[in-house]
């Protein structure tokens, strides 16, 4: 009993003193903190954007208009409230219910989700602490939040707090965000917009009514569920605006690349959230020079919209341009490379030269058609990718099946969904679409041997500090380093002699795709995506609302052009090296077996170059079997028949393969025919028969070519006797 005790008082000290060492350690770190008003009032963090040089291209400070708290509409704090911290108004600075809900949640669903920061806490660490996530830092935010509130009251403090905190975009408090997605006053906010607004503030990034509309507006709702549930608004209020869609305001006319920039800077809202950073340094992978090269083709005015970007082998982007900005699109046949021809390579279910039928064909109930309703029978799978078949597409994916191409796509920026598992999506009808960044980032797997990582405009984000966050790019295998190779061969042979052929004038080794999608209509997209090993260029023509462009706009034609512009315009960027060709050999295959029945068998080594087709191959996959028909000629036996004081054979030669016929007879053996020394190659005419003899005839198919002769085997024929005594000239018929 008294040892229970003694390890109960033992446990009870233990506790004891990590409680009071936590108390001390709580006054030590937090005895000399304290509120600065300059901070919460002039909350300035200013961002500095440099390109790949350095030199700056844009400096911004935010709309930093102050709203005193009597000109924000009561509907608007009510949002804020009751999405933010309901008890904001009954706790003094930190809410330890919530703490304690939160946490109870986190360890039901075993997660670190619910935070349970106070509106007041969010307030301190933003304008007076750093984003990491550690103990002290949470200790300070608890001390500076109580302080804070002994020092202003409630509705200066959410005053503060609506006119620092980030609404993304570089929208710093809530002035700045209702002229920016609303061209409003905070006092002209409608009760949906202000619910939006304060949805936003959770992860302005992944909110965003720009870049996630649909998410914005189911996070806008559970908002105004929150006001409602509060007591804030009516019933009738809910109704009316829970499925109400709202009107952003219509960006700028041309989105250039600080639109792709800035984009990209939401995911990193946490830093620019915290306002205790003054001044902020963006380095780019922006070429300027090049900015102003793409830029230069939107000058010239078309019926659509258009966006150009280009990206480096490392998959930054280098150059952006668009008149609707990165809109998420139907891809079209510049899916097929990643979706099909790829997958199909890699899983050995095809070479480059393996044959499909390219023709009219009913799939379950889906009948793709080709472009101009042209098709041409039996083709090669390089000759399908370069004149873009629809139909050999759909059946390369039927082979492969949909599920594993699916599978090895989705792991590039091309997402696909439950719903594209159909064979349609060869052709690029897919639900969601995707960006021409998401396109043009995939195809980079091609120029880094089947690896890629996530396209991006951001080297380094510097701090005042001296701190940085650098962008340390995390390349993923997706293909073999053999099946781009194979790949990049292919789509050299699309600009060569295909539908990107318009590049072919560059005289430069380039790789492209293009891609037409449309609807009985007309015309919706049309696509040239062209790399060599160093950099990529996209281009897309289309309508941002999916409307219909002009019919004589196809992914050939004036989007291949536009890309031919840029190649050629953008100087450095055809110096490069040809792809190097690893992981993979070249077999020549026999031309004559490839041509009349479609196979792919190895050539015969003694086989003429004319009758051999050099191919390319995985070294991990290339065909096994290999032709002897000049190694070992054969020829089928002859047909014999009888005339009259004679043999006849009638002779069943191929172009390359003669024969030599040879008569035995009492023991002597002679040569009576050869065929490459007679004009009259199907027939032969043995005369010199004697009465009452026995002939046996045999012959051997050979080859023969300027170097050597190569004999097959002798094939012997049938014994034949002559009759016994002259009958006449029909003695043959009379003796059979």
């Amino acid at each position: 009993m008294k040892k229970s005790i003694k390890i109960l008082a033992l446990i009870l000290g233990i506790i004891f003193s990590i409680i009071i060492g936590f108390f001390v350690y709580t006054l030590i770190i937090s005895s000399k903190v304290k509120i600065e008003e300059d901070k919460l009032i002039n909350a300035e963090c200013g961002l500095i954007f440099y390109d790949n040089n350095e030199n700056i291209i844009e400096q911004k400070n935010g709309d930093r208009t102050i709203t005193k708290f009597d000109e924000l509409p009561k509907k608007l704090i009510d949002a804020f409230v009751s999405i933010e911290d309901k008890r904001f108004y009954n706790h003094n600075g930190v809410d330890y219910k919530g703490i304690l809900r939160a946490s109870l949640k986190n360890i039901k669903n075993f997660s670190f989700k619910e935070g349970g920061s106070t509106i007041t806490q969010q307030l301190v660490k933003n304008t007076h602490l750093t984003s990491e996530k550690t103990l002290k830092r949470k200790i300070l935010e608890f001390r500076l939040a109580k302080k804070l509130e002994k020092k202003y009251s409630k509705n200066e403090i959410l005053e503060f707090y609506l006119n620092t905190i980030y609404f993304g975009e570089n929208c710093y408090g809530i002035t700045s965000a209702s002229k920016h997605y609303f061209d409003k006053t905070p006092s002209e906010l409608s009760l949906n917009e202000c619910a939006m607004l304060a949805g936003i503030v959770k992860a302005p990034s992944k909110y965003s009514p720009n870049k996630n509309y649909e998410l914005c507006t189911s996070r806008k709702n559970v908002v105004l569920n929150a006001m409602y549930e509060q007591n804030f608004i009516t019933e009738e209020q809910w109704k009316k605006e829970i499925n109400n869609n709202i009107e952003i305001k219509k960006g700028k006319n041309n989105f250039d690349f600080l639109y792709l920039l800035e984009r990209e800077l939401e995911d990193f809202s946490d830093i620019l959230q915290n306002q205790n950073y003054r001044q902020i340094k963006i380095y780019t992978t922006l070429d300027s020079e090049l900015q102003q090269t793409i830029e230069k083709e939107f000058e010239k005015k078309e019926d659509a919209d258009k966006s150009i970007i280009v990206t480096n082998k490392n998959n930054d982007v280098i150059a952006y341009y668009s008149t609707c900005g990165d809109v998420k699109r139907n891809l079209g046949s510049t899916i097929k490379p990643l979706l099909v021809y790829a997958p199909a390579i890699e899983e050995d279910v095809v070479y480059s030269c393996t044959k499909l039928k390219d023709e009219k064909e009913d799939f379950n109930g889906f009948s793709p058609s080709n472009y101009g309703d042209k098709y041409l029978g039996d083709i090669s799978v390089k000759k399908s990718i370069k004149v873009s078949s629809n139909v050999c597409a759909v059946k390369l994916l039927n082979y492969v099946g949909i599920e594993k191409c699916i599978d090895y796509i989705n792991k590039t920026d091309i997402k696909l969904t439950e719903n594209d598992k159909n064979l349609a999506i060869a052709l690029g009808s897919t639900e969601k679409g995707a960006t021409l960044k998401e396109i043009i980032s995939s195809y980079n797997l091609f120029l880094n041997q089947g690896n890629m990582a996530n396209c991006s405009c951001i080297k380094k984000i510097e701090f005042e500090n001296g701190k940085s966050i650098l962008q340390n790019k995390q390349f993923n295998k997706i293909f073999s380093k053999s099946t781009t190779t194979i790949m990049n061969d292919m789509l050299y042979e699309v600009v060569r002699d295909g539908t990107a052929k318009k590049l072919s004038f560059l005289g430069a080794p380039l790789c492209a795709k293009t891609g037409t999608a449309g609807t009985k209509n007309g015309n919706t997209d049309a696509y040239c995506i062209s790399y060599n090993t160093d950099y990529a260029v996209g281009v897309w023509y289309g309508k941002a609302d999916g409307g219909v462009i002009d019919n004589n706009i196809t992914g050939g034609n004036l989007p291949t052009q536009t890309a031919s512009n840029v190649w050629l315009n953008g100087k450095r960027l055809l110096k490069s090296s040809i792809f190097s060709y690893d992981d993979i050999t070249y077999q020549d295959i026999d031309k004559k077996e490839y041509d009349t029945k479609g196979n792919v068998i190895l050539s015969d080594e003694n086989a003429p170059e004319r009758l051999k087709i050099k191919e390319i191959f995985k070294t991990s996959h290339q065909p096994k079997e290999q032709s002897s028909y000049f190694s070992k000629p054969k020829l089928e036996k002859p047909e014999i028949s009888l005339i009259s004081n004679g043999i006849s054979f009638r002779l069943c030669l191929t172009e390359y393969i003669n024969i030599r016929i040879f008569r035995e007879s009492n023991g002597e053996k002679v040569l009576v025919y050869d065929s490459i020394n007679e004009k009259n190659q199907n027939k032969f005419i043995d005369n010199f028969i004697t009465e009452n003899s026995i002939y046996l005839y045999s012959y051997v198919p050979y080859y023969k070519n300027d170097k050597k002769e190569i004999l097959g085997e002798e094939v012997f024929l049938s014994k034949i006797k002559s009759p016994t005594k002259d009958v006449g000239d029909d003695w043959w018929l009379l003796e059979n």
